[in-house]
């Protein structure tokens, strides 16, 4: 549990670049003496620095094997036109009078490409790129999930004590993950966006997940969702047989947009 906690809170101050003692007392739930042992173990590995009444990153950017956080402007170059291909798979499953929540992410943001301009919808989100585009939809109800916004994901985190995702009665969630596996599941980068995620994946009555062929069999930081979470999977391609009988045994639809 402490090591756990101390990998969490390394991930947090990475994230976040600069933290107070008290922030993270107030995050972790445990008490400053404990904080300050726990910073310490992490002043040892030598990935953070004091600062006046905090600690700071000693990183740019964080890595946890497989699972990269890329920023935004680097992922909408990535794997192209595979995205294209699943979001505008994916925009088939929305209909007019829906709520849907539309995860932040390259793939997930492009569906709104291939809706009719005149479509009726409630879309919950917490993509500032999903924003830009639905507000030219004269017929879309916007709700805006997240309370911080972070630059590098160009979305809002942290939904803190109140969320309106506890009154919104969400239809579909159409989420991203940075990478897939049949034993861990959906999963992402970062602990403010699994705090995020995981809450949708509750909510939603259907879940879609969109993610391009080399997402999947990887190992990332977190996950929040297992695979039998989710009504279908779309992606350009799955290559891996024994990953296509799983689903098919776990009745999750598989739609390949390749073939």
């Amino acid at each position: 549990m402490k090591s756990k906690r101390i990998d969490e809170m390394e991930e947090y101050i990475h994230i976040n670049k600069k933290v107070s003692l008290s922030e993270l007392e107030d995050k972790f739930q445990v008490s400053m003496n404990t904080i300050r042992r726990d910073i310490k173990v992490l002043l040892e590995k030598d990935v953070i620095t004091k600062v006046y009444g905090g600690v700071e990153s000693k990183k740019d950017i964080y890595l946890n094997k497989d699972d990269v956080l890329i920023d935004i402007e680097t992922r909408n170059t990535i794997n192209k036109e595979e995205k294209v291909s699943i979001a505008k798979e994916a925009a088939r499953y929305i209909n007019n009078g829906d709520t849907i929540y539309i995860d932040s992410g390259t793939t997930t943001s492009a569906i709104l490409n291939y809706l009719d301009r005149d479509i009726s919808l409630t879309i919950v989100t917490n993509s500032v790129s999903v924003l830009n585009k639905a507000i030219k939809f004269p017929n879309v109800e916007i709700i805006i999930s997240g309370n911080a916004y972070r630059k590098r994901t160009n979305s809002f985190v942290k939904i803190g004590n109140y969320s309106i995702l506890d009154r919104v009665n969400v239809v579909k969630a159409f989420m991203a993950a940075t990478s897939v596996s049949v034993a861990n599941g959906a999963m992402n980068a970062t602990l403010e966006e699994y705090e995020l995620k995981s809450k949708i994946i509750t909510k939603a009555r259907e879940k879609y997940l969109l993610v391009d062929s080399t997402k999947f069999n990887k190992t990332g930081f977190i996950t929040f969702a297992v695979l039998t979470d989710f009504k279908m999977i779309i992606t350009d391609k799955l290559v891996d047989g024994d990953f296509k009988k799983f689903l098919a045994l776990k009745n999750i639809d598989l739609i390949e947009t390749k073939n």
